[in-house]
């Protein structure tokens, strides 16, 4: 039990990390987030704890096996969602981890369906889950699981992008414009807010 809370305070710890919000609503940043950040967060936050995992779960002993496991699934389903939660969008990250949860469940349920038999009372014979069927439901999870990652870690870019304009300062400028019909110089005011 004392492992599974401290695997739980390690992912809690690394969570609360990524996605800190600020105390106040409004706050002015001083320099905007950068994009290739939030990408790397995102693939980092993937690719390193089930690389780290995966050389773990070799391990004799059991409790370095199970937190291998527990890295693998935390990097997979937390990992690609990193950079929106990065770019101050908890519920993008959050939505995204809920949706990779549900098709890496499906793929496990497939997968450990395989062959069984389901007994249902309503039905006059049991129903045998053949080999073609689980192989379709593990590629229907794996597939779902592939595309919400690969959409999360591209669209990154974009929440990074939200982020800065909404935080950005109000910008006052003024420049130089020529006036060709009438020939003349002037003055441009830019006020962006």
């Amino acid at each position: 039990m004392r492992k599974y809370g401290i695997m739980l305070a390690i992912l809690m710890n690394l969570t609360l990390v990524v996605t800190a919000q600020s105390s106040t609503d409004e706050q002015v940043v001083d320099a905007p987030k950068s994009k290739v950040k939030g990408w790397m967060l995102s693939l980092g936050s993937t690719i390193l704890p089930v690389a780290l995992g995966a050389t773990l779960t070799r391990s004799e002993s059991e409790a370095y096996s199970d937190l291998g496991i527990f890295l693998i699934g935390g990097g997979l389903v937390l990992g690609p969602g990193a950079g929106h939660a990065y770019a101050d969008r908890p519920v993008r990250f959050a939505a995204g981890a809920v949706v990779r949860t549900l098709c890496l469940g499906f793929a496990a349920f497939a997968l450990a369906m395989k062959g069984q038999t389901i007994e249902a009372r309503s039905f006059s014979e049991s129903i045998n889950v053949q080999s073609d069927e689980s192989n379709l439901g593990f590629i229907i999870g794996m597939g779902g699981y592939t595309l919400t990652a690969v959409l999360d870690i591209a669209t990154v870019g974009r929440s990074v992008d939200a982020c800065n304009r909404k935080h950005a300062a109000p910008e006052f400028s003024v420049g130089h414009v020529y006036l060709p019909e009438n020939k003349t110089h002037g003055l441009a005011l830019t006020l962006r807010f």
